[in-house]
């Protein structure tokens, strides 16, 4: 038995080849024009969340350090702050505020307990303008007793 060859063509013409092809592209250019912004939004996101934890975690950090100078028995205020704000500045935390209560560390006897806190506001610690965390302020707060 000897097979015929069919009677169609096997290969697509070229006009059919190039009108196939232009229209994927453009399909691929309109999945790229509405997904890319929506990639891009996710990326600032993760970085502006991730700047945020670093923020958040920053603040505990130096509020514990805070609080682990203010428990020792011959400590200052001038000790505790300086404690807290190596740590601050270490990484570049802008405009922090620190509060103590009771607000004379020297003063607190054995036994009593004391707050350190220590907070930040987003917009002045944001890698972007303040899109996602704008009007926040992150707070880092330790309570140990003295020693």
């Amino acid at each position: 038995m000897a097979l015929r060859s069919p009677s169609y063509p096997l290969r697509r013409s070229r006009r059919c080849l190039d009108a196939g092809q232009s229209a994927r592209r453009g399909v691929a250019a309109v999945e790229l024009a509405v997904l890319l912004p929506v990639l891009l939004l996710v990326i600032i996101g993760s970085l502006e969340c991730s700047g945020m934890i670093f923020l958040n975690q920053s603040l505990h950090i130096a509020a514990y350090e805070g609080a682990r100078v203010a428990i020792q028995s011959d400590a200052t205020n001038a000790d505790v702050i300086d404690s807290a704000n190596s740590i601050l500045g270490a990484r570049s935390i802008n405009a922090p505020l620190l509060t103590l209560n009771p607000t004379d560390v020297s003063g607190i006897l054995s036994g009593q307990t004391l707050t350190v806190t220590v907070s930040a506001p987003a917009d002045a610690n944001s890698l972007l303008p303040p899109w996602f965390f704008g009007g926040m302020t992150l707070v880092g707060q330790t309570t140990m007793i003295k020693e």
